[in-house]
């Protein structure tokens, strides 16, 4: 019984932290605007995407404020999603595009997941074997698409 609980807390507090981050940053990146000082997480994704991209910072930035404005436009016809529409403005191909965004996201998503364990660990609201339980539960889940099918923006 004393097995059951412990597998259950590990699960309900790795279920929690996994709604939370995908909510915090989904939120978030919807709302890109890189003059935003109340949006860091659009900048750090920004700043990611350029790495991986091999582009200007500044290139992806402005790439991703006019798919922002597009994607947000009432007249939005094209049915393009956010990557496409940075893709588009990048001269780059949308898979490329979605990759960066992809991997510049879940590797976001891991480091804020692991500073909460560490954070929740100092204060001592949960021991290094619960956080390793919930880091081995969360490695092992299904992949979810966390920020909707077309992209920041637009899920």
């Amino acid at each position: 019984m004393k097995n059951m609980k412990k597998k259950l807390g590990i699960i309900l507090g790795a279920v929690a932290v996994s709604a939370v981050a995908a909510g915090v940053l989904a939120g978030v990146v919807a709302q890109w605007d890189d003059d935003d000082a109340d949006n860091p997480f659009g900048r750090e994704i920004a700043e990611r995407v350029a790495t991986i991209l091999d582009v200007p910072s500044e290139d992806v930035r402005t790439a991703f404020d006019q798919a922002k404005t597009a994607t947000d436009a009432d007249d939005d016809v094209d049915g393009l999603s956010f990557a496409e529409h940075a893709a588009v403005a990048l001269g780059l191909p949308s898979e490329e595009v979605e990759a960066a965004l992809e991997q510049s996201k879940q590797g976001l998503l891991d480091e804020r997941f692991d500073s909460y364990l560490a954070q929740q660990i100092a204060s001592g609201k949960i021991t290094q074997e619960k956080a390793d339980g919930m880091r081995e539960w969360r490695g092992s889940k299904p992949e979810a698409d966390e920020f909707g099918d077309d992209g920041p923006g637009t899920g």
